[in-house]
């Protein structure tokens, strides 16, 4: 009998400490009138039932926000003549709008050149101003979100002149 409990010892342990733990968590606490274990006590808390999102304030709020239109964007580049080396405020010519006219600040992504390679604008801004250093024709891309979190993106194709051909037109 020694050899067996030296051998089988800590498994017996095991299935003794194993055993209580699942008494207890199926009988537990006992009250006078009822037996309920911890399992049952924990299920009882838990209300089975469909949740209805529409009686939410929240849920509303978010309707009527995903209900508001896009932005779009207004150009003010036709027309106008852009030279390289001047500096040109882009809110100037552009704007974000929705269809109540509330404006919406707009991001400037990338520029490419008339070749598509996009070009680093790192120092063409300097306080809302951006500097045209050489001729060509570049393509903004812009990206605009309204309150609601929707998102349109715009491409506008800017032709840049020299600064010589501004000074021939003066």
């Amino acid at each position: 009998m020694e050899q067996i409990i030296r051998y089988f010892g800590r498994g017996l342990k095991a299935a003794a400490v194993a055993f209580l733990l699942i008494a207890m968590l199926f009988e537990g606490s006992r009250k006078e009138d009822e037996t309920k274990g911890i399992l049952k006590m924990t299920g009882a808390a838990i209300k089975p039932g469909s949740i209805c999102y529409t009686t939410y304030e929240d849920y509303k709020e978010l309707q009527r926000e995903a209900e508001k239109p896009e932005p779009f964007f207004i150009e003010k580049f036709h027309g106008s003549v852009v030279y390289a080396g001047e500096g040109y405020c882009l809110s100037d010519y552009v704007e974000a709008l929705d269809e109540n006219g509330k404006r919406y600040s707009f991001l400037l992504e990338k520029v490419s050149d008339k070749t598509g390679r996009e070009l680093d604008t790192e120092g063409w801004e300097q306080n809302g101003i951006w500097h045209f250093e050489q001729s060509g024709v570049y393509t903004l891309y812009l990206m605009a979100k309204n309150d609601a979190g929707k998102k349109i993106r715009y491409q506008i194709t800017v032709p840049v002149a020299r600064s010589q051909e501004r000074n021939k037109s003066l």
